[in-house]
């Protein structure tokens, strides 16, 4: 990724698991990049998985958009997880995605005191 990069906004692409694999993989080394805004996209619970491990790893990031996509419960808890080894990220977009209440729940209770998190709408 370019040395410089601070704000990628890939939103309406339709990227798919491939591509965010290979951007969550960069991420993990990124040293510049602060916000990811990949908004309606087609990100599945696989792409949304690779966010999760990516963040578990940078350093640098502090918003992240993920609206508009196909991430679950399951996924996005895994993501709430990663994010409390993550001591940057101050907000987290996962609005109409198919989360349930409980999910949702879940994830807030995971986050209190962590993110402004762009989840419960």
């Amino acid at each position: 990724m370019c040395s410089t990069l601070t704000t990628l906004d890939l939103q309406y692409n339709a990227t798919g698991s491939e591509r965010i694999e290979q951007l969550a993989n960069a991420l993990q080394q990124n040293k510049t990049l602060a916000r990811i805004y990949f908004g309606d996209n087609l990100i599945d619970n696989q792409g949304a998985q690779y966010f999760a491990t990516a963040l578990q790893h940078n350093k640098t990031l502090i918003d992240l958009d993920l609206q508009h996509n196909r991430i679950g419960s399951q996924v996005a808890q895994h993501l709430a997880n990663a994010l409390q080894k993550n001591k940057t990220i101050t907000t987290l977009n996962l609005q109409n995605n198919p989360i349930s209440d409980q999910g949702k729940q879940c994830i807030n209770e995971i986050l209190e005191n962590k993110l402004q998190i762009g989840l419960l709408v």
